[in-house]
């Protein structure tokens, strides 16, 4: 779910329109000992059959919320598919370390994203134990194995800053309602982002919290940066 910071402000305008998105992703992840290559696909729905806008309107509204009704003038209805591919380089040739580094490259194309980008993973131990190698760790999801039971005992922090260029996005560029067509919104092509987190795993699961802070990505928002969080919890099956 998409949404501006506020319902309203000064002008009686918003600094984003509303936009609902529901997907399913595939992907497919092949690490070798130094590097992996990532490729996924993206398929889904934008708009208001995700039913976005009931959804929030009856989480608000048992909270004691009155309901939004400027969802009404959110992105239409439009069909979802993206491709994407990482290439993932470790940059620590160190068998035996406490901090390492990986380097990720990403290009995502379709109907709703089309971006490229590059970050610096930092994982930092906080276990006396060594970091598990780059090709089994929690932080890349790669901590699979036959015997789940038996993965590696994990806990680091990480640090992760990324510079994103997009071409387009479609819960800011998409159309609009009929009511909402004479609102133009300006995206702005360049961000970065900063995410610092911390990651736990042992036997069958794996624990996270994420902190990202992101600059603006259209001319109209309202703050110079925004911040969201992020928490997982996974269980590894048989």
């Amino acid at each position: 779910m998409y949404t501006p910071q506020f319902h309203k402000i000064k002008d009686n305008s918003i600094d984003r329109p509303y936009a609902g998105y529901a997907f399913l992703n595939y992907k497919n992840n092949k690490f070798n000992k130094n590097n992996a290559l990532i490729t996924g696909i993206e398929l889904g729905a934008i708009g208001p059959v995700t039913k976005a806008a009931e959804i929030q309107n009856t989480l608000h509204q048992s909270i004691g919320y009155s309901e939004n009704k400027a969802w009404k003038n959110q992105i239409q209805n439009k069909f979802a598919i993206n491709i994407e591919a990482s290439y993932l380089q470790t940059l620590s040739k160190k068998k035996k370390r406490y901090i390492d580094f990986i380097a990720t490259t990403t290009a995502k194309i379709g109907t709703i994203h089309s971006h490229v980008s590059a970050n610096l993973y930092s994982r930092i131990n906080l276990l006396k134990t060594l970091l598990s190698p780059f090709n089994a760790t929690t932080l890349l999801d790669s901590n699979l194995y036959n015997q789940p039971t038996i993965q590696q005992k994990e806990f680091f922090i990480y640090l992760r800053p990324q510079v994103n260029y997009t071409f387009y996005n479609a819960t800011i560029q998409g159309s609009l309602a009929n009511e909402a067509r004479q609102v133009n919104y300006t995206l702005i092509p360049l961000n970065i982002e900063m995410e610092i987190g911390i990651k736990y795993a042992c036997k069958r699961m794996n624990l996270s919290y994420a902190a990202v802070r992101y600059s603006k990505t259209l001319e109209e928002m309202i703050e110079a940066s925004n911040t969201y969080g992020a928490i997982k919890i996974a269980y590894l099956f048989d």
